[in-house]
């Protein structure tokens, strides 16, 4: 053999490697495994402890770890990619087969899961409200807040985009829901008495009341228990194999206490992420 054939087959030796890491593989994870990373999908605003830019000018925070840790197991990279400006837009990024995932404290809903398909939750929140004390005196909500604000002639707010607009309009079927812009206007429109309530989840709002401990005066929080938050990593609908790949990762995080490990690292201590 000359000494061309020689180098080139000594080439095709070399190259078989990276070219079998898709061969015989479900066409997804094929995808993943010749591009050599792992596409997640975040919201473009930062939402700790899920994901920020901590100190450093690193991002952070559990979605963050997740996805590192997931594009590790593949023996990938990780691309965040962050265009979304609601969480819907999210969610169709990879619903479009722009993302391979969604790791973006993405709420389960039923209406997003006509588009794309859900991993087992990561992790469970509680939904929450804050009250605008003025407005809901009137009201007498102590009792049962959720039946109190569902009449007629109460406004209560959500972010647009998201899934608390969704969970507004079941909880409060009488009122009146308002779609705000962000949770900065959301928040500004309840203080200025436009709002009665806002619904958000646990975390976002416990964090708006540290910090704004004068806004307890006039702004009051109550967190519902019963109503929950069911957050879950989202994969195109055609990627089948894939969702049951992520679904035996948390499954196997949550048997060996790797899960609840980061669960606990993140959710319960913010110290790690840049303040409020």
């Amino acid at each position: 053999m000359s000494f061309v054939g020689l180098l080139l087959a000594l080439l095709a030796v070399l190259a078989t490697p990276l070219a079998a890491r898709g061969a015989d593989l479900p066409p997804d994870m094929g995808r993943i495994l010749t591009s050599g990373e792992l596409r997640v999908a975040l919201h473009r605003d930062d939402a700790p402890p899920f994901f920020a830019t901590a100190a450093g000018g690193q991002l952070d925070g559990l979605d963050i770890a997740l996805a590192r840790d997931i594009a590790a197991n593949l023996g990938v990279g990780v691309r965040f990619l962050r265009q979304g400006a609601t969480y819907d837009e999210v969610v169709d990024t990879v619903a479009r087969g722009e993302a391979d995932v969604a790791i973006s404290v993405i709420s389960r809903t039923l209406s997003r899961a006509r588009r794309v398909r859900f991993t087992a939750p990561y992790a469970t929140l509680c939904q929450a409200l804050l009250l605008n004390r003025l407005h809901t005196a009137p009201l007498h909500l102590e009792a049962d807040p959720v039946a109190g604000l569902s009449q007629a002639g109460v406004r209560v707010g959500a972010v647009a985009g998201s899934a608390y607009l969704g969970f507004a309009r079941e909880a409060f079927p009488k009122a009146e829901v308002v779609a705000c812009g962000t949770w900065e206007e959301a928040v500004a429109d309840l203080v200025d008495g436009r709002l009665h309530a806002l619904l958000y989840d646990e975390i976002e709002v416990r964090r708006w009341q540290k910090a704004h401990p004068e806004a307890s005066l006039y702004v009051r929080a109550t967190i519902l228990q019963a109503r929950k938050d069911y957050i879950a990593m989202v994969v195109n609908w055609r990627d089948t194999h894939l969702l049951a790949w992520l679904d035996l990762y948390l499954q196997t995080g949550a048997e060996t206490g790797a899960l609840d490990r980061l669960r606990q690292r993140y959710l319960k201590d913010d110290s790690w992420s840049a303040p409020p």
